[in-house]
């Protein structure tokens, strides 16, 4: 009977090991997987972290630029159909335009197309101009009507015949 009762105690703890082996191996496994899954998250936590900092500096530009929008003396910023409309009335070039207003003609155009926004004096210089424009009304040279000039050598030789 000490046989039997061996060999079943040896069974026994046999099986408890095969058990005990494949409990801990899912453990193991489970493990892994827990860590892993807690670097992602850190992971993602930080990138929030940083998108919620972008976010805020966004919102405080905003914020600025909304106040900046409408400056100290009430009147809106002038818009660049305004600058262009401005200059195009007036019958200037963007570097005549520029030096009557002082400043190069890369923000003359940077202004016209939306790209930055006059400041300071020169807002107070491009108003000046809108309001000479409206005083004076058309310009000579769009009042000035112009000659068409000849299509080609031809045709302007054949006109001076005819006329003359």
């Amino acid at each position: 009977m000490a046989t039997f009762a061996a060999a079943l105690r040896t069974e026994i703890r046999r099986l408890a090991a095969k058990d005990m082996k494949r409990t801990l191996h899912s453990v193991r496994r489970m493990q892994r997987q827990l860590t892993t899954l807690r670097l992602v998250n850190s992971g993602q936590q930080r990138t929030i972290t940083n998108l919620e900092r972008k976010l805020a500096k966004v919102q405080e530009k905003v914020r600025l630029r909304g106040k900046s929008a409408v400056p100290a003396q009430g009147r809106p910023r002038i818009q660049p159909t305004e600058i262009h409309s401005i200059r195009k009335r007036l019958g200037l070039s963007r570097l005549k335009f520029a030096k009557l207003v002082g400043v190069s003609p890369g923000s003359i155009f940077g202004w016209e197309h939306g790209r930055t926004q006059p400041r300071g004096e020169s807002v107070v210089r491009l108003r000046k101009l809108e309001k000479q424009k409206d005083e004076a009304g058309p310009s000579k040279k769009r009042a000035a009507k112009k000659t068409p000039a000849p299509q080609n050598r031809a045709q302007g030789k054949k006109a001076r015949r005819l006329r003359g």
